[in-house]
């Protein structure tokens, strides 16, 4: 059973790791498209990103939801010391918003994105560092910025 829950926390932690690299890695691409084909939508796909986040950070200090490790005193799957705030999830908010960027550039890509954040809220849960409604109010938040750059 040890050796069993070992492999799958180990997928678990390497899925959400790799999920994570994806996006960061796929944002500074998009800008770099968008700056060689639609110089009209990179002031936005920068402002609407950056300010957005930043509110979201803010409002995260301000509810300042204990994570559920702090809650049930359990060790999270995915390593992680934070204390608090876990509300929204950050993680999957960028995840979403970075989706929705992509979106505006290739459909197919986007919405492959959009589940990929969707994986990336579930193996938050699983992971032990976010609360269900956690993730759904990050992916929901990055939803609509999402809709906001776009408007």
């Amino acid at each position: 059973m040890n050796q069993q829950f070992q492999k799958y926390k180990k997928l678990i932690v390497t899925l959400n790791q790799w999920i994570t690299y994806v996006f960061y890695m796929l944002y500074p691409l998009d800008l770099l498209y968008l700056f060689l084909n639609r110089k009209e939508l990179l002031v936005r796909s920068i402002l609407v990103p950056g300010c957005s986040f930043i509110l979201l950070s803010f409002i995260r200090k301000k509810i300042a939801r204990k994570r559920p490790y702090e809650v049930y005193a359990f060790k999270p799957v995915i390593e992680k010391e934070t204390k608090a705030n876990s509300m929204p999830s950050r993680h999957v908010f960028s995840a979403c918003l970075i989706a929705m960027v992509c979106l505006e550039i290739n459909t197919t890509f986007g919405c492959v994105l959009l589940f990929l954040a969707l994986i990336s809220a579930v193996l938050r849960v699983i992971g032990g560092v976010h609360f269900v409604s956690d993730v759904v109010a990050g992916y929901i938040t990055g939803i609509v910025c999402g809709i906001l750059l776009f408007l």
